[in-house]
């Protein structure tokens, strides 16, 4: 018999979906950790670029806090960070030294899992990020594959 686990993205997804995409206080994520943890999940999709602009913006919290604290309520769950591979939040390219920075405080702050995606389909830039993840030492890197069905997303593109 094969295993089948689970990957939750509430807290990432329903966060941002929900609630006029303003979602949830540190406190309501810590208040229902212990519950999250319980599941046994492969992975928490915990939060995002725009998830930190959040996290700032409309709670006036600070967003490392925020990972720290989830990361102790939930210590056998690897919460991940999902970014794309040119922006840090907000929608301005990012230099890569900004990048590298980013991904080596998830690292120190207790992310183990990082997803990466590029609605461009700059694999190179996916890549450039990928490498940055694994330099610092992050367990589990994730490329997103995207695809479009368009005259311009050809198979030779």
């Amino acid at each position: 018999m094969q295993e089948i686990q689970f990957i939750d993205t509430s807290l990432r997804d329903g966060n941002q979906s929900l609630w006029d995409a303003t979602g949830l206080t540190t406190g309501d994520i810590l208040a229902i950790a212990p519950n999250v943890e319980k599941v046994g999940f492969l992975a928490v999709d915990f939060i995002s670029n725009s998830g930190m602009e959040t996290v700032v913006r409309y709670h006036r919290e600070n967003p490392w806090e925020r990972v720290r604290r989830a990361v102790q309520a939930m210590p056998n769950t690897p919460l991940s960070f999902g970014t794309t591979s040119r922006r840090f939040i907000g929608f301005k390219r990012t230099p890569d030294a900004i990048l590298a920075l980013v991904m080596e405080r998830m690292k120190a702050n207790g992310i183990r899992r990082i997803w990466i995606l590029d609605a461009a389909h700059e694999v190179a830039s996916l890549l450039n990020v990928a490498r940055m993840c694994k330099a610092v030492n992050i367990p589990e890197v994730v490329i997103a594959l995207s695809f479009s069905l368009s005259p311009v997303h050809t198979d030779e593109f």
